[in-house]
């Protein structure tokens, strides 16, 4: 198995590898075994769309040798048919990088789904007043922020914050929620802003807020987890009358 960096022993022996076919091969073959050899020892290739990338980096390399006059002791074709084949081989190269950039998109939209729906499901918990099972959405080691004070890790939070809160509590609901998603690799910054409204057990008026929670999430082992979230909040100034 290659390591990253290390150089196939085909492309570098003095018997098979560049050196000895150097001289025999035209310059596009030695071109692009060059750049496969980089592409290899890099470890691109372990992965679905680097091996899409290879495969368009060989078609782009027989559009170059099919174009290469010092090949044409080896071509029986026409020239028409020798541009009719460059445009053939173009035409796959551009669909196999074009796939590629549409599953790497996919890919993009799926962690956004996915990150949106961890976030979900910890407003969906507060609003019905069970944290039952949210300690999963958060990573072993991470850090809860609210209203100016650092509160620890979740547990710490949950068991001396807002477990003991939710326990007075009639109702908890969001409103005007809105999120935004930045995904940078393994890493997603996030940003709510909402209202939320609270009706306690012993006071009939009601409490709201107007709360903007920015978080940190990270995949871990194909899951995203909430490394931190910080949620300050204010009394939502009185709406305008019409």
């Amino acid at each position: 198995m290659l390591q990253c960096g290390q150089q196939p022993p085909w492309l570098t022996s003095q018997r098979y590898g560049l050196p000895r076919f150097r001289h025999v091969f035209p310059r596009p073959w030695v071109r692009g075994a060059a750049a496969l050899q980089q592409v290899i020892a890099l470890g691109v290739a372990k992965t679905i769309n680097g091996m899409a990338a290879v495969a368009a980096l060989v078609l782009l390399l027989c559009v170059e040798v099919a174009g290469d006059d010092r090949l044409s002791y080896l071509r029986k074709s026409s020239l028409s048919s020798s541009m009719h084949m460059r445009a053939l081989l173009s035409l796959f190269a551009i669909l196999l990088l074009s796939n590629t950039g549409l599953a790497m998109a996919q890919s993009a939209n799926a962690d956004t789904t996915a990150v949106k729906t961890v976030l979900s499901s910890y407003k969906a918990a507060l609003e019905k007043l069970d944290l039952t099972g949210v300690d999963a959405l958060f990573a072993p080691d991470n850090q809860v922020v609210e209203s100016g004070k650092v509160e620890g890790g979740y547990a710490d939070y949950r068991d001396h914050h807002i477990g003991p809160e939710l326990g007075h509590f009639k109702t908890f609901k969001f409103s005007d929620y809105a999120v935004a998603v930045r995904l940078e690799g393994p890493i997603a910054l996030t940003t709510e802003t909402y209202r939320y409204t609270i009706v306690l057990k012993d006071k009939p008026e009601p409490i709201e807020r107007q709360s903007v929670t920015t978080s940190v999430l990270k995949k871990i082992d194909g899951q995203w987890k909430i490394v931190s979230t910080h949620s300050p909040s204010r009394t939502p100034k009185p709406k305008a009358k019409p």
